[in-house]
């Protein structure tokens, strides 16, 4: 291709170590019960939590006010987001076995979501996938894309270790390849909005939460 092309915007993703207070809460991620999906979402999305909001916690309210601190920052600086405030709105426990993957997908009805990492981890754990290609879009006619991804659309990955956490736009495509280790992938993962809602009185576009 003898065009020339100008990649003019970046999407940036943050990533945040977790201070060492927090390593007690382990425990109680590691008490929760689990849903058992059927077999086919198993290997596509892997177990979760059936506690779907389990940030509100009590046991929980240290780390909630951490990340809502993360979020705030990441919107404000990084993303330049003009909302001072946020709220969490799911969260729950993700767990990849063996054979099991994540497929490609976004987080509807969220501004910021983000991926915390905790448990054994080796060096074939799946990382956590990104591709800038719409993954869901309503398009009255769907567009096919090609699956050779190049520099323009990703994918891109990012390693996987205890303690780090990740922060990143709602509307991006993720994913995670499928675990070939006997080592299960345990994350907590949760979306947020901003705390006042969203859009303009005066517009006539308000949202309130």
């Amino acid at each position: 291709m003898t065009d020339k092309i100008h990649s003019l915007f970046s999407v940036p993703i943050i990533e945040i170590k977790i201070p060492s207070e927090f390593s007690s809460i382990i425990k109680f991620f590691n008490s929760q019960s689990l849903l058992e999906p059927d077999h086919l979402m198993k290997i596509e999305f892997g177990n979760r939590s059936k506690d779907s909001y389990i940030l509100d916690n009590p046991k929980c309210v240290l780390l909630k006010n951490f990340l809502l601190q993360k979020i705030s920052e990441y919107g404000q600086e990084v993303l330049n987001l003009d909302y001072s405030e946020y709220k969490l709105t799911q969260s729950w426990i993700s767990i990849k076995h063996l054979g099991e993957t994540h497929a490609p997908h976004t987080h509807p009805n969220s501004i910021i979501s983000g991926v915390f990492y905790y448990g054994e981890v080796s060096e074939s754990t799946s990382k956590l996938g990104f591709q800038k290609i719409p993954v869901s879009t309503s398009y009255v006619m769907e567009p096919k894309y090609k699956s050779n991804f190049n520099p323009l659309n990703g994918p891109y990955f990012l390693p996987v270790s205890p303690g780090t956490l990740y922060l990143f736009p709602s509307n991006l495509g993720h994913f995670v390849n499928t675990n070939n280790t006997s080592i299960p992938r345990k994350s907590l993962a949760f979306n947020s909005v901003p705390k006042k809602g969203l859009g303009v009185e005066s517009f006539l576009t308000e949202f309130k939460f």
